[in-house]
């Protein structure tokens, strides 16, 4: 009787992660931050931009797809890691833009993408074909969190001394 139970609970559980997860967004999603960086010349924060995106993009699928020192962008793809939304397991990818003036830069993120590659049930396998624009709360919730972090890991990137050798 107590494997019933658990089972019967078991079985509503992942009904209930299920259900929870498919909540449509209202809005695109995005987010973007300026930032005011005094007395830095828009060559030393392209430079030190540039730098974050090689450390930031540890993926082999995340690549730089634009990058123009004199106009200060610096675009690329990032595939971020691997989340579980209810029973699913996904991997997120999307755009990040940063654009640098004097004394300030700009980071915005967009198109954020999802890939599924499997479930708690079965596990992670390729399923080719399941992947789509992230159109979900719990989906979204995740991105900007991820998006906030980066940004974060940005802004103390530059700040941060470039050791002289």
């Amino acid at each position: 009787m107590k494997r019933v139970v658990f089972c019967l609970s078991f079985v509503g559980l992942m009904f209930a992660a299920c259900a929870t997860s498919g909540t449509k967004v209202t809005e695109p999603v995005t987010y973007a931050e300026v930032v005011e960086v005094e007395d830095a010349s828009q060559d030393a924060l392209y430079t030190k931009a540039n730098m974050w995106f090689v450390d930031a993009f540890r993926n082999a699928d995340s690549v730089i797809q634009f990058s123009d020192k004199d106009s200060g962008v610096i675009k690329g793809k990032y595939v971020g890691d691997t989340v579980v939304t209810g029973i699913y397991i996904c991997k997120l990818s999307s755009t990040i833009t940063v654009e640098v003036r004097e004394g300030r830069y700009r980071i915005s993120f967009d198109n954020p993408m999802y890939q599924y590659i499997g479930d708690a049930l079965n596990g992670i396998y390729p399923r080719p074909g399941a992947e789509g624009i992230v159109v979900t709360e719990l989906l979204a919730a995740q991105v900007k969190e991820e998006w906030v972090r980066l940004a974060n890991n940005l802004k103390a990137s530059i700040n941060s001394e470039t050791p002289s050798w």
